[in-house]
């Protein structure tokens, strides 16, 4: 039995899970609900989401990484690691980073990457991947041309993305 006295604090799995409904219930709000996400019965092959374009009827499988704090030695640092266990490179697939306030839940940055080109900009490591973008808008590092201001530049950069895809056999 759990000791009353000791404080509880929400895990990471638990922000993950917080930041995957947060991710899929913006996208459909920002998209005026063309977007569709929805999640896998069994997260097994690292697809968190699997968004779905009504227009097109194509559908995308989405990994998504969240945090809530920045890099302790560089502020403006926020750290993502992608599990090599999990990381497939799914044709269409992006991973989509996120950093939220964990008191407000605010989106405060997201950095949307296609799987194609997420091994070329991240840090391998002996288990993981690893990407550590900076928040500041200003910065020019190599998640730049990634970076969103919010979920609505993302739904944006998703439905763009969609229209682009040849027609659904």
């Amino acid at each position: 039995m759990r000791d009353p006295s000791q404080q509880l604090v929400v895990s990471e799995t638990q922000l993950g899970a917080i930041g995957e409904n947060l991710v899929a219930n913006h996208l459909v709000m920002a998209s005026a609900g063309r977007l569709s996400p929805f999640r896998p019965v069994a997260d097994d092959g690292g697809i968190d989401v699997l968004i779905y374009d009504k227009v097109t009827g194509q559908a995308l499988p989405l990994q998504v990484k969240c945090r809530t704090r920045t890099s302790a030695r560089h502020p403006k640092i926020v750290h993502f690691q992608v599990r090599k266990a999990t990381f497939v490179e799914h044709h269409h697939g992006h991973v989509l980073c996120v950093y939220f306030n964990r008191a407000t839940l605010a989106i405060s940055r997201a950095w949307l990457i296609p799987m194609r080109t997420f091994l070329s900009v991240a840090f391998e490591q002996a288990d993981d991947y690893r990407v550590r973008p900076s928040i500041d808008m200003s910065s020019a590092d190599r998640y730049t041309p990634f970076r969103c201001t919010d979920l609505g530049e993302v739904a944006e950069r998703l439905i763009t993305y969609f229209d682009a895809l040849p027609p659904h056999c």
